[in-house]
This record gives C-alpha cells, structure tokens and sequence, in this order.
C-alpha cells in the first residue's frame, strides 16, 4: 500500500461503494449518510432483505428497507462490503441513540456478520458509530436476526479503528491471503495476485540459490523430516525476503493502482491505467522468467546436501513473507490511516454530547421488522443449522487429513534406507535362525 493510496482512503473512508438513494417522500430535505460494513471472513455476507430504524433523540425514521430505489437490495451485503446509503427525512432526528437493524432469513445464504453501521448527518457533519461485530443468523451466536445497536463509545474507538482495518486488510492487501478472500467487488483480481505470489515465490528461490556457493556446507542443528535447519539458512531466508521485497511491491502496486480504473473515468485515465497494468505484467513476466531460468541452471549443479539447504531456506522465506512481512506490512498501513483519520477529523462532535444523553432510555417500537412465524423460525434454524454441521465436518475432514499428512513426514521422511537393508541382510544371512530356542 502506497502513501498515496492511504491519503486517498482517508478522503473517502465512508464513501467506499456508490451511494444509493433510499426511496422517500420528494418533499423530505434532511439527509443522513448510512455506511452498513459486513465482515470480511468466509460467507459473512447475506443474501436475505435487510431493514432498519434509526432512533434518535427528536424521533424515529421508521423501519427502512436498505435497498436501491427499485426496491431491490441483490448481492448488496457481500463479503467485505460498506454499503452507502442516502436517507432524507422531513426533519432532524437530533442526537441518534440507537440503530435497530434485522433481516428476514431468506435466500440462500441468509446468516450475515454485521460489523457496524456508521451514520452521520450531512446538514452539520456530526458521526454515530454502532458496532456489531456478531453473527445476525438463526444458528450462529445468539440465534437472533434482529437486534438493537447502541453507539460506540469514544474511548474505543481508535483501538477498534486500527484493528478494523488490520482485519479487513489481512484479506484486501496481504498478497497470499487474498487470493482467496479478496472482496467480490474488488478490481485486483485473483489472477493478478496470483501471478504476484508466482513472482514472489520464483524470485526468492532465485535469490537464496545466489547466496550458496557449490561447496558451502552448514551445520545441522534442527532436522524436521527430510529437512534440515540450521541458524545460517534462517539468515538467508531473510536476506532472501529483503532482496526481493522492492520488486514485488512495485509489481503489486502497478495492478492495484491498474485495476481500480472506473466506467466514468475519461479515456486519457484509462489509457494511464491500462499501462499500468502492461507494465506490471511485463515486470512480473520478465522476474518469473529469469528466477525460474537461473534457479534450474543453479539446481543442475547442486548435490542433494546443498539442495536441501537451498529448499530450507526456501521454506524459511516463504513462512517469513506470509507470517510476519505482510501482517506487518498491513497492521503499520492500518495503525499510519488511523492516526491520519483521527488527526485529520478530530474529535467527532456527536460523542461530545454522549454525557447529556446518556441517561435516555432507548425505546424501541414494539413492531417488529420482519414479521415470521415460530414454526418458520424453527425449521429455518434446523435448516441453517443443518448446513453448517456439512461445511464443519468436511473442514475437520481436511485438517484431520492435513495433520496426518505431517505427521507422517515427520515420522517417516528422516528414515534411513540402510536400516531395511542391514536388517534384510541380518536375515539372509543366519539361515534357520528363528528355529533356535533360549533354554
């Protein structure tokens, strides 16, 4: 992630997807912003209709339907979405105190992780935050699909802020991670991120082979299976990852900056961003090409000792790259956008009178959202229910497979073929032996 990049996100940090109307009276002038975040993880998206009521204190909304002026709200709340609608009302609410929010369980994947909703009022710039962060979903958490929110108190919130953006980072930014949980919407393709882990991976067996000489030898301190660590192989691992890290982030920062071109962008723009995205496949070719070349040229001259340094080594870049470089590459992103953010809007006016409103009693409407019977209820839970005992069973099914597979090499991998022919050989040799008995 560039600098420019970051000062661009801290501009329009609540405007990350289009802003869509909500239908409303043509006479209503006051408008509110609502920023809806679902969480970034495996199916936290929904596909069910979702509503809400905003309660302030001068009054309530009404239960709203988040959706496009059409009515429709398809494929709106996805993995890693902030959805921006626009909400006009006849008058102020005043200070909002509480969000009601719900969904009614249909489609296919209704279970949804709400992160939080942030609204703000656009007449006098005033923020309100209300965090989830749980499931709304007939089998997960609670097992309830509609629930109150209450805002985010001050004091959290830069920690929140940071590891928000830490966690949603892990899947839009860390390159290995996000080949396959990168938002739906994003223009960063998995191919694109694919070919840079590709890089990544050809350039640093190209950059530990150069740090082996044809007759360096390293002690062996650490044999796990068939291979063999030692403290001068962690070292070239990470030089390894040093050297090649310049290259790579350029590769990934020409595609990202590519791939974001827009439909209403003008053709001179898009001519830029497609050059981009030539020049990043051009570089990443070119590294894949060579690394790939010189590491066969290196390995046709190797013994099977100096192979096994260069694999170890090669494995000690490749954990450092996906455990510590871009985690830590994502959290310093993070922490930098949330002290920029913080210092850039202050603080926010709709907390400074937290205090004077803190002994309201939110009164939420006796009317529900979403009217569903009990015995709907129930079969949907065992429905939902149903289909996540499946999705359990087949990922213990794969971990269990996983931890046998490494078990097995551990156990296995270090053996010594000398020891069936020495005891084969015993064997053969004493014929009759097995008939002597001890008295």
């Amino acid at each position: 992630m560039s600098i420019c990049s970051l000062f661009k996100e801290t501009n329009t940090c609540f405007q990350t997807s289009p802003r869509r109307q909500l239908p409303t009276s043509s006479s209503n002038t006051y408008e509110y912003e609502i920023t809806v975040t679902t969480g970034i993880w495996w199916n936290s998206g929904t596909t069910a209709k979702v509503a809400m009521e905003i309660h302030g204190a001068e009054g309530r909304s009404g239960i709203i339907q988040l959706g496009t002026e059409s009515g429709s709200n398809d494929s709106l709340f996805y993995r890693g979405s902030s959805e921006v609608f626009v909400l006009t009302v006849d008058k102020s609410l005043g200070f909002i105190h509480g969000v009601r929010v719900g969904h009614d369980n249909s489609g296919t994947s209704p279970s949804w992780f709400l992160e939080d909703i942030v609204i703000m009022d656009k007449q006098t710039q005033t923020l309100w935050t209300f965090a989830n962060n749980e499931w709304l979903a007939l089998e997960r958490g609670d097992g309830r699909i509609e629930r109150m929110l209450e805002l985010l108190v001050d004091d959290d919130t830069f920690k929140t802020n940071v590891l928000k953006r830490w966690w949603k980072g892990l899947t839009e930014k860390h390159i290995w991670v996000s080949v396959l949980a990168k938002p739906p919407r994003d223009p960063f393709s998995r191919v694109q991120r694919a070919s840079c882990c590709l890089s990544i991976l050809l350039s640093a067996m190209l950059a530990n082979a150069m740090f082996y000489d044809l007759t360096g030898k390293s002690e062996q301190v650490i044999q796990v299976g068939p291979l063999k660590f030692s403290w001068r192989q962690v070292v070239i691992g990470v030089q390894s990852t040093l050297v090649v890290a310049p290259i790579n982030i350029l590769i990934a920062f020409l595609f990202q900056k590519g791939s974001s071109r827009t439909t209403n962008q003008l053709p001179r723009r898009c001519c830029v961003h497609n050059l981009n995205v030539y020049i990043a496949w051009f570089l990443c070719f070119c590294t894949c090409v060579v690394s790939a070349t010189f590491s066969i040229f290196y390995s046709l001259v190797w013994g099977k000792s100096l192979s096994e340094q260069w694999l170890s080594s090669m494995l000690i870049s490749f954990a450092q790259d996906v455990t510590v470089n871009e985690p830590a590459k994502v959290l310093a992103a993070a922490v930098l956008l949330a002290v920029i953010i913080r210092l850039k809007r202050g603080n926010s006016e709709g907390y400074s009178i937290l205090a004077e409103t803190s002994a309201q009693n939110i009164q939420c409407s006796k009317e529900r959202i979403w009217t569903i019977n009990i015995s709907e209820v129930e079969a949907m839970r065992r429905r939902q229910a149903k289909k996540q005992n499946i999705s359990r069973f087949y990922i213990e099914l794969i971990v269990y497979c996983t931890f046998v597979f490494i078990l097995m090499v551990v156990c296995y991998g270090s053996k010594n073929d000398h020891q069936y022919l020495l005891a084969k050989s015993t064997r053969d040799g004493l014929q009759g032996f097995h008939t002597v008995s001890v008295r």
